[in-house]
């Protein structure tokens, strides 16, 4: 078993079903993953081709899925609790996916933020995705940053109100 000493952790996620198994997305060092409540740890990374992982969802009606958001290669995604992982071929492979959200009544459907891409939604289970981008701005800021999304959450009582954090403020559509 390894810890997660020295590395750079970039979200953590607890498995909604099995409170004492938890999963740390860093970067540098993929995915792992802890059954004992974080006190041990071991990498979860078959199949993950880039081990700088920024973000991770669980599916929360089925918990052995999960979404991972990395720095160059799109989204991967495991059906075994993390023990391997499949690239999903249609994201963005070129921007970073900082954030995953899935829509609360139906997992099918999902949400990415991206780094200078904007947002993506799917409503296959990640096999397909397009860009939901109306609205946001890709301007360049005052500093000469072009937008960056790095939160993303749906409302729990309203799935079509989202929520995004960017570099250039918080943005909301009303519409999904």
């Amino acid at each position: 078993n390894q810890g997660l000493t020295n590395l750079d952790v970039s979200s953590l996620l607890i498995d909604p079903h099995s409170p004492n198994t938890l999963y740390a997305a860093t970067r540098g060092g993929g995915v792992f993953k802890s059954t004992d409540g974080g006190a041990t740890w071991r990498a979860t990374v078959d199949g993950l081709t880039d081990a700088h992982v920024y973000a991770l969802a669980a599916d929360p009606k089925n918990s052995n899925v999960l979404y991972a958001g990395t720095a160059k290669s799109g989204i991967f995604r495991s059906t075994d609790g993390g023990e391997s992982w499949r690239r999903l071929d249609a994201t963005p492979s070129d921007a970073a996916v900082r954030a995953i959200a899935f829509h609360p009544q139906n997992p099918e459907t999902l949400y990415i933020a991206t780094n200078e891409k904007g947002v993506f939604k799917s409503a296959d289970g990640g096999e397909t995705w397009i860009a939901i981008n109306n609205g946001l701005t890709d301007s360049i800021s005052d500093r000469g940053y072009p937008l960056k999304v790095t939160l993303l959450m749906l409302n729990p009582q309203d799935a079509d109100t989202l929520y995004l954090g960017t570099n250039k403020g918080v943005f909301r559509s009303a519409d999904g």
